[in-house]
């Protein structure tokens, strides 16, 4: 990432530091904690489960998103967001979610709404980071403090050296991008917009799973994920 920066500033380079580094840290820590806490869930309840409460980030984000900002959504912003959450919840049924819940679960559940609160937050910072620094600025605060944060955790807790570690790897520019796209994103648009249009990272998993896993989608994905397109769409038609 230092070096990616390093290339496409060259003389710039020190002008990539932030004014707002404790904001940029702070965003960092509700990044880490969120991760850890998603992992943890998953870990000890079904996945389905999990990530169908995670999803309330959206919900969170829209709600934080009026009280900070007085992003206030309009008519048409708020019908969108009600088609989008419907099509994550059809997804999510006709994944079985909650079919095995029982009280063993309901610790990892909290642990995933704190998930989806801090998500939510960093979001926020997100888009406070977005108004006073740019895209790669806050790509190399968040990827250096993440670094400063996690490493020695992670290294401490790693349990394979092999060449499958490679594949890992290769994700590294790819999530480089989705992060400044994210960051972009939040640059152009409204909180308010940006929110519901995150549930349609559940359409791109069930393609991928679909192409490259065998996982053929059920009649239930199909119908959340024309939700979801119906209201994005919604969405980016309606006024700003």
């Amino acid at each position: 990432m230092l070096v990616i920066v390093g290339v496409v500033r060259r003389s710039d380079f020190l002008l990539s530091r932030s004014n707002h580094w404790q904001l940029q840290l702070v965003r960092t820590f509700f990044s880490a904690f969120a991760g850890v806490a998603i992992i943890h869930a998953n870990a000890h309840m079904p996945i389905a489960d999990a990530n169908a409460i995670s999803l309330l980030n959206a919900v969170f984000l829209v709600v934080l998103g009026m009280l900070i900002f007085h992003d206030r959504p309009t008519y048409w912003h708020v019908l969108g967001m009600i088609i989008c959450l419907a099509g994550a919840a059809t997804i999510a049924l006709s994944r079985g979610v909650f079919a095995t819940f029982d009280e063993a679960y309901i610790w990892p559940a909290v642990v995933a709404l704190l998930a989806a609160i801090l998500f939510a937050g960093e979001s926020i910072f997100i888009k406070m980071l977005s108004r006073v620094d740019d895209p790669l600025t806050t790509l190399l605060h968040v990827n250096f403090f993440g670094i400063c944060l996690l490493l020695i955790p992670a290294l401490a807790s790693w349990q394979s050296w092999g060449a499958e570690n490679f594949i890992f790897m290769a994700l590294g520019p790819l999530a480089v991008l989705a992060q400044y796209c994210n960051l972009r994103a939040f640059t152009l648009a409204k909180v308010s917009l940006l929110a519901p249009i995150s549930y349609s990272s559940l359409v791109f998993a069930a393609l991928i799973g679909w192409i490259f896993f065998g996982e053929v989608p059920t009649p239930g994905v199909f119908a959340g994920a024309s939700l979801i397109a119906v209201g994005g769409m919604v969405l980016a038609l309606s006024k700003r």
